[in-house]
């Protein structure tokens, strides 16, 4: 009894996800050997699959010039198939050079034919790979193939492997001229890519066109891809209509997203669009965490608000957050700005009763300020406080202290100075003062 073709193929597929091509090749060998079985071109696409499954894609393309012997016409999805094996492992040579063999037997591309092809052109460290996948383009609409969702995700793909966000507006073009309605997937794929080479007006639009027209829901990665990069470009306008458009798609921004925005308006130095967002996260009862406060100190300094700045911290408080170092160094950024050496005290007072020690940064605000005023007292009176406060002081600290000292020649406070260093074990000063 003569096995069915039928059976035949559920041996085939069997070899293949058993990743096992030499058996499959031998259940095609003692079948083509038997006249009552025709070997058509279902068959040969069957063994061609069960090579592809075991990795084994020479073996594969062995199966195509078996056809040819035998004038058996494979059809596109033979091709399509070994090519898309190529592209898996960026194979761009081999992936095309079968796709001419396509060519030359006269079997028409499919959209996934041109899919496959510009994924095959994916590897980073080809050089000619870009420039050989939009190539790609031309060649399908030659074969008048319009572009599916397949293709422009490969496309995408291709630009962001090889760094090529200029790229992604012939994409686009694609999408208009083709007046192709796209799923989800698609539009956050290209979307983000867009945000991701700091587009930020090209990808706000795009999305705008998502939500609004074609009344589709990103993800929570989409919005926030999308407002770094307004938040990187300084573009508060199109941030804040990005929290716009999360409402309409019916997400509430979390805290990220809201902290994001106010980072836009750090850029800009816009304080009165911080503070509206801010108002936006108590609408929304979005509890603001150390960030989003650390954000709003440093909007307020940008627009050097420095009372401002203050009151953020005050706030900050109330809502139970401890303020940390890097809202300190925020304000004493403020201090220097302003040339506000009572407030920098202040701030050397507020760290003291947070028990924040200080770190080079804030020594470095603090004497720069005190260096402005010419008030060096006080440059002694923050050293002290540190030392009390329990904090380490830096050999830094002391060498800086120690040059003032010398430069006003006050040989009492060097000398002190130099006690003081061997007390907290600190390295002596290149420059020794002797009395």
């Amino acid at each position: 009894m003569v096995p069915s073709c039928a059976a035949l193929l559920l041996v085939l597929r069997s070899c293949g996800k058993m990743k096992d091509v030499d058996k499959a090749f031998k259940v095609w060998k003692d079948y083509a050997e038997l006249p009552e079985v025709r070997l058509d071109e279902k068959m040969h696409y069957t063994l061609i699959e069960a090579c592809i499954s075991a990795g084994d894609r020479e073996r594969a393309a062995s199966v195509l010039a078996m056809m040819k012997e035998k004038v058996i016409i494979p059809s596109s999805r033979c091709y399509d198939a070994l090519i898309g094996a190529y592209a898996t492992s960026a194979s761009a040579e081999a992936a095309f050079q079968t796709f001419l063999m396509m060519q030359q037997e006269g079997v028409k591309p499919t959209a996934s034919t041109f899919a496959s092809l510009i994924e095959a052109c994916s590897d980073p460290k080809d050089p000619s790979a870009f420039e050989r996948a939009m190539g790609v383009l031309p060649l399908m609409e030659a074969q008048q193939v319009e572009p599916n969702e397949a293709i422009l995700n490969s496309l995408i793909t291709l630009c962001l492997a090889h760094s090529r966000g200029n790229a992604l507006s012939q994409v686009e073009a694609f999408i208009d001229k083709y007046q192709m309605k796209l799923g989800t997937l698609t539009y956050d794929s290209l979307i983000q890519a867009i945000a991701k080479d700091n587009d930020a007006q090209q990808a706000c639009r795009l999305l705008e066109r998502m939500v609004v027209e074609n009344k589709l829901v990103p993800d929570g990665m989409t919005f926030n891809q999308v407002l770094k990069a307004c938040m990187d470009a300084g573009e508060v306008k199109e941030s804040l209509r990005v929290l716009d458009l999360m409402q309409q798609a019916g997400q509430t921004p979390g805290t990220i997203s809201f902290t994001i925005v106010i980072n836009a308006c750090v850029k800009k130095g816009d304080l009165e669009s911080a503070w509206g967002v801010l108002r936006k996260m108590r609408q929304y009862k979005v509890r603001p965490d150390e960030v989003t406060f650390l954000s709003l100190t440093n909007v307020c300094v940008e627009a050097r608000e420095l009372a401002k700045a203050f009151e953020v911290v005050e706030m900050m408080k109330k809502e139970g957050l401890r303020p940390n170092l890097a809202t300190f160094n925020c304000l004493l950024k403020g201090c220097l700005r302003k040339v506000d050496l009572e407030r920098g005290m202040t701030v050397l007072k507020m760290m003291k009763d947070e028990k924040v020690p200080a770190d080079k940064l804030a020594f470095d605000y603090f004497m720069t300020i005190v260096g402005r005023t010419r008030h060096w007292e006080k440059a002694f009176d923050g050293v002290e406080w540190m030392e009390q406060a329990g904090m380490e002081v830096t050999s830094y600290a002391y060498e800086t202290l120690h040059r003032m000292a010398l430069k006003e020649r006050d040989e009492d406070k060097a000398l002190d100075l130099l006690d003081r260093m061997k007390k907290f074990n600190a390295a002596h000063p290149a420059v020794v003062y002797k009395k």
